[in-house]
């Protein structure tokens, strides 16, 4: 079992509490996605202040999807009439970086880093925006993944510093977070 805690969001029933709608998944024999096993029409709701469950939300039993989610090709045979992809600027990048400043085409901003919100242009960010999932399925309407700030997504970004092939005109912005090791 997989046991997913998303943000509830905010529709005004959440007074005084911090509410997450843990949604659940289960791990089929041989196959390491549980996301493609998703128990649909189960929800429990906990408070996160109080660290108990407030409410478990049963909408009747539906058919667990059995078909492998695997990332990987088990067995079939993987694309071999793609040709490769390179993306290039002969006359160099349409974007200017000064620092933090980033001019591109008639943008001019400033770029910023923090724990709670990751990369974040001109203060406008992702962090407590809700976005309801669009499904009006009991169970899944409430569903927002884009409120951000409730994850502390930019404590989860890192620095990718491997050597891997790269376009010449790529640029990286380097954020860093108070008590991160060098």
């Amino acid at each position: 079992m997989l046991v997913d805690p998303w943000s509830a969001g905010s529709y005004g029933d959440e007074e005084g509490q911090r509410l997450s709608r843990a949604l659940t998944w289960v791990y089929v024999e041989g196959d390491h996605n549980a996301y493609a096993h998703p128990v649909h029409n189960l929800v429990t709701v906990d408070d996160l202040n109080k660290m108990e469950v407030v409410e478990v939300e049963d909408y009747g039993v539906v058919p667990i999807p059995q078909e492998s989610g695997a990332y990987r090709p088990d067995g079939r045979p993987t694309r071999v009439d793609l040709k490769p992809l390179e993306v290039t600027q002969p006359e160099g990048p349409s974007f200017e970086i000064d620092g933090h400043r980033i001019r591109w085409q008639k943008w001019n901003f400033r770029i910023g880093f923090t724990p709670r919100e990751g990369l974040v242009l001109f203060r406008a960010s992702l962090s407590e925006m809700v976005v309801p999932h669009g499904d009006p399925r009991p169970g899944q309407w409430r569903k927002n993944a884009l409120d951000a700030g409730e994850y502390d997504v930019g404590a989860l970004a890192n620095t990718h510093l491997l050597p891997h092939p790269r376009p010449a005109e790529e640029r990286r912005l380097l954020g860093k977070q108070a008590g991160q090791l060098v």
